[in-house]
């Protein structure tokens, strides 16, 4: 992806000591701004990018599935139109159940060609006229021949080649005898059982061979119960019923896990679950290797954390069964560390990253807002992120000092316009550099100016903190020096020292 080669290089200036600025598409940035605004916003590039590709992945796989589903079911009712068609010639059904059987095929293929952009042509329509009309019609599909069917809304006339009945399709064994038609031989139903879901031990050894990832659930006991308590009972009758009925196959085609699948989504547990979710819940022997994998993750990303073992197993077991990714994990992992150890949560990296990029605009984070932020949970009614609490400070910035709107709109912070101001300071005044903190204390934020006045001048800012006795120019031992050498001047002048 163009944005992992962009991060990739970007971090590689950040490490450079030779690099002084950093200039992406046309704009350059200051190593502050490297740090804090460019790499956080292609890495939130990238994430939206591998979401996106996701999110891309599900809804083909989804469509796949749907034509695959679809696809199986007109074969079915093909089956069913043929054998009704073969039923209906031998005078087996009447009229309407055959009509029934043309016209619930037809749907079902023109829900096909929808999602598969085609069209096919009309099939028979349902045999609808005078008797005469109806006994021709008997009498073309017992011969095998092209069946001229009348429809009854239009009158229109079409014809279909018809495939001579087998005797497998009739049922006719050549010995006068008839035998229901049957395409797929159905299992026995389920009787009353045992246990919590009331099975059979031939049920039983099926739902296993069916479902061998749940082999020691279907114990008839403790395993069996605790399956009924995490799927719920609509999903158990789903299960079972693809053990007792043939409702899905053996689960080996697309088209039959997709018909599974379709069920499982209509139940309770599938309405509060999400794809990634089932997927998981349905893959018992992946789930440690994926827990582990995140774990890993996590364990990378988010040690400032420091969650110990077990709170550890915890998120990475919820981060693995959502497919937890990108921004999804963070606000994943922050959401269960402000439960487990909020403390830590507040002085992570992030946060820190968080208040010290407002601070740099004189703005001062909340622990409401920050908290909003790293969970992705509202904040006095809105969502809020790190790009918007940075872009609040901005504004805040500009409002306040709106002589210098221009340099912040240039991505200059207002920490980055007072660093020559506080070298001088301390340098003048003989302090430690951390002393001087123009947030907490408004007379060094002076040295930014005012609308009138405009930014001080380096000049006018050291005569503002020698003359201006707020800042204790005077107690310094170079105040001491000039005062010593002004009285000194003085005496001499006046006679009082040679």
């Amino acid at each position: 992806m163009a944005a992992q080669d962009e991060l990739k290089k970007a971090q590689d200036a950040l490490n450079d000591p030779t690099v002084k600025s950093y200039t992406y598409k046309g704009k350059t940035y200051t190593l502050t701004q490297l740090r804090d605004q460019l790499i956080p916003s292609l890495k939130k590039e990238i994430a939206a990018e591998k979401k996106a590709e996701q999110q891309a992945g599900t809804i083909l796989a989804n469509t796949q599935n749907q034509i695959n589903q679809a696809k199986s079911r007109v074969a079915d009712l093909k089956e069913i139109r043929d054998r009704n068609r073969n039923a209906f010639a031998k005078g087996n059904i009447s009229e309407k159940e055959l009509a029934a059987s043309e016209q619930n095929l037809a749907q079902a293929q023109a829900t096909l060609d929808s999602l598969t952009g085609t069209t096919t042509q009309p099939t028979v329509l349902p045999p609808s006229g005078t008797p005469g009309q109806v006994a021709a019609a008997r009498t073309q599909l017992r011969a095998g021949e092209r069946a001229t069917v009348v429809s009854a809304p239009t009158g229109e006339v079409t014809t279909e080649p018809v495939t001579e009945p087998t005797p497998e399709q009739t049922g006719d064994t050549g010995g006068g005898g008839a035998t229901p038609p049957t395409t797929t031989k159905k299992k026995k139903k389920a009787v009353a059982g045992t246990g919590p879901m009331g099975l059979t031990d031939a049920v039983r050894a099926e739902l296993r061979t069916l479902f061998p990832q749940f082999a020691a659930s279907f114990d008839g006991g403790e395993g069996e119960q605790q399956f009924v308590d995490f799927f719920g009972s609509d999903v158990v009758s789903i299960v079972v019923k693809a053990a007792t009925e043939d409702a899905y196959g053996q689960l080996e085609t697309e088209a039959e896990v997709g018909a599974f699948r379709a069920d499982v989504e209509r139940t309770a547990y599938g309405q509060r679950t999400s794809e990634a979710e089932q997927a998981f819940d349905f893959s018992p022997a992946k789930q440690a290797e994926l827990i582990r994998v995140k774990k890993n993750e996590i364990t990378k990303q988010y040690a400032d954390l420091q969650l110990d073992t077990a709170q550890l197993d915890a998120v990475a077991r919820d981060a693995a069964r959502k497919n937890w990714s990108g921004d999804d994990l963070k606000f994943g992992v922050y959401n269960y560390a402000y439960g487990a150890k909020p403390t830590t949560a507040m002085q992570s990296e992030i946060a820190d990253r968080i208040r010290n990029a407002g601070r740099a605009y004189g703005y001062v984070v909340s622990d409401a807002e920050l908290k909003a932020a790293l969970t992705n949970t509202p904040y006095n009614g809105m969502m809020v992120t790190e790009e918007s609490i940075l872009q609040k400070a901005q504004r805040t910035a500009k409002g306040q000092y709106s002589h210098l709107a221009d340099q912040i709109d240039a991505g200059v912070s207002l920490e980055d316009i007072f660093y020559n101001y506080k070298a001088y300071a301390a340098r003048t005044l003989g302090v430690d550099p951390s002393e001087i903190d123009w947030v907490n204390d408004p007379k060094w934020a002076e040295a930014f100016g005012s609308k009138d006045q405009g930014q001080l001048s380096l000049n006018d800012w050291l005569f503002k903190i020698k003359s201006d006795k707020r800042y204790g120019y005077q107690f310094t031992p170079q105040a001491e020096q000039e005062v010593s050498s002004i009285v000194s001047t003085l005496e001499k002048a006046f006679g009082f020292r040679k």
